[in-house]
């Protein structure tokens, strides 16, 4: 096995690891949080979500994907990118703090002044770790980064839930947020042995920004549109409905960025790793594209068919109009890791321009979307939202194509045995729900057991590259670990 497989099938374990660890610990912290407070409080906090995500995006400004990608970085690019990161985050917090008050106004909620300006902290304390990740990513080293991020995600969680337990409410999510960042900041620190140098080249920071700032603004734009919704929901309606959709989008989340976060975080780099060898290059991509829809396709296919029971069971009754959002929102999720994937290889390739011009064209694409959102509702919106995620991977694909030879329809083949798949898995699972007079949890159970064993089944009778590919990975990784284990 060569030493760049190696490194990318060790990168994707270890990143699968850490996705799949802090998502399964938010995900159980998250139902406990819903059982011991309101959609209220969960949509007081949704409110900001487009203010800090925005902001982190500016704090980062592009300079981390360009570290990654430039093929040799030394101590002084490295420096420079940090002292910039600190010094737009110390801007920013001090932006958010005195704009406090207008979104509280926005909102006509007094409560989020003091939200705001706590929250926004974060951005200090996140821009301490900005630089250690590019490093380790840049190395295709996620063991350190899964064992930094599981410990700091369990830990704050299990202060969060206690915080909650005793009474304090919306606080208790607003100190997990900063809790995690500030565990992240201190074993990075202690583990990563990386520290600055006291030095800043305007050289090395005009070569960073003018890769980066592109994707920056790429980045200012994709997260204003990504996260409006929250804002028009927030708005326009109430904070319950907010909290409902809060939770909805998180169950969705789970497995569509989970595999998005994978996919942006191992195949940057690894493609970058390729970029001189066309050949190789479009090889590599073309396996990826196949098994991250196999993944894709069949988790939120899966979800969406038990969406419903699955959310009454995990949360109770009361956060039932989550689950009828998260049965839309899934076919809405099925297209991020695709869209990364197709926006990872022009990056790769050098074509940050493309990626802004695609970005601008989707974000008009997105105010028919907030607009029916406004004035019909927020089901007739997620459904707008879906046809405009259908746009937007053609728009993507289209022009990945152009430097690939992996356009559209050839995608659209690759994908076609996966969505056949997972539709037949989804009208089924949908069936047992309408014929099985069962508790909804005992129904959950067999729903989700008969999904994984159709899937399982389909694939193997059929012989499914991407599933082919996966078992034969995950035997070969079996195979070393056992042989690491008798070495020793």
């Amino acid at each position: 096995m060569s030493n760049l497989k190696e490194k990318t099938i060790n990168g994707v374990f270890w990143s699968f690891i850490q996705n799949f660890s802090t998502q399964i610990n938010a995900f159980i912290v998250g139902i406990i949080l819903a059982r011991l407070l309101s959609p209220r409080e969960f949509g007081l906090i949704g409110m900001l979500t487009i203010f800090i995500a925005l902001s982190q995006t500016l704090v980062n400004s592009g300079l981390k994907d360009a570290l990654i990608r430039k093929s040799n970085c030394n101590q002084v690019d490295y420096s420079t990118a940090f002292f910039f990161n600190i010094a737009m985050s110390v801007f920013l917090y001090i932006a958010l703090f005195f704009s406090a008050n207008i979104i509280s106004d926005f909102y006509d909620e007094p409560k989020l002044v003091n939200l705001v300006r706590v929250l926004s902290f974060t951005l200090i304390i996140n821009a301490f770790t900005l630089i250690q990740k590019a490093r380790l990513i840049r190395d295709i080293n996620f063991k350190l980064i899964t064992k930094v991020e599981v410990i700091a995600s369990l830990l704050s969680g299990i202060i969060a839930i206690i915080m909650a337990y005793l009474g304090f409410g919306v606080w208790s999510l607003v100190a997990k947020t900063l809790l995690i960042s500030f565990f992240t900041v201190i074993l990075f620190w202690f583990w990563s042995k990386w520290t600055p140098s006291l030095t800043f080249s305007r050289e090395s920071f005009r070569e960073l920004f003018s890769f980066g700032s592109k994707l920056a603004l790429m980045g200012v734009i994709g997260t204003i549109f990504n996260n409006i919704y929250y804002l028009v929901i927030g708005k326009y309606y109430s904070a319950n409905q907010l909290g409902f959709y809060t939770k909805a989008e998180g169950f969705k989340d789970f497995p569509s960025k989970g595999i998005t976060n994978i996919v942006q975080k191992v195949t940057y780099p690894v493609l970058s790793k390729l970029k001189d060898d066309k050949e190789k290059l479009n090889r590599t991509y073309i396996k990826l594209f196949e098994t991250i829809t196999f993944l894709c396709f069949t988790a939120l296919f899966g979800l969406s068919a038990i969406s419903v029971d699955f959310t009454i069971v995990l949360l109770g009754e009361e956060w039932q109009k989550a689950g009828e959002y998260l049965q839309l929102l899934c076919f809405v999720g099925i297209f991020y890791p695709l869209d990364a994937l197709n926006m990872n290889i022009m990056k790769v390739l050098g074509k940050s321009t493309a990626i802004l011009n695609i970005g601008l064209l989707r974000r008009v694409l997105t105010i028919p979307v907030l607009i029916i959102g406004i004035y019909y509702g927020i089901n007739e919106m997620i459904v707008a939202l879906i046809v405009h995620q259908i746009i937007s991977y053609l728009i993507y694909s289209s022009y990945a194509g152009r430097f690939i030879e992996f356009g559209t329809l050839d995608q659209v083949k690759r994908v076609a045995p996966s969505v056949f798949m997972s539709g037949a898995m989804f009208f089924i699972l949908m069936f047992l729900g309408e014929i099985l007079e069962v508790r909804k949890v005992i129904l959950v159970l067999i729903q989700i057991v008969s999904g994984i064993f159709f899937i399982l089944l389909f694939s193997e009778l059929l012989k499914i590259k991407s599933y082919v590919y996966l078992k034969k990975t995950a035997r070969e990784k079996l195979q070393n670990f056992k042989n690491k284990g008798g070495a020793e």
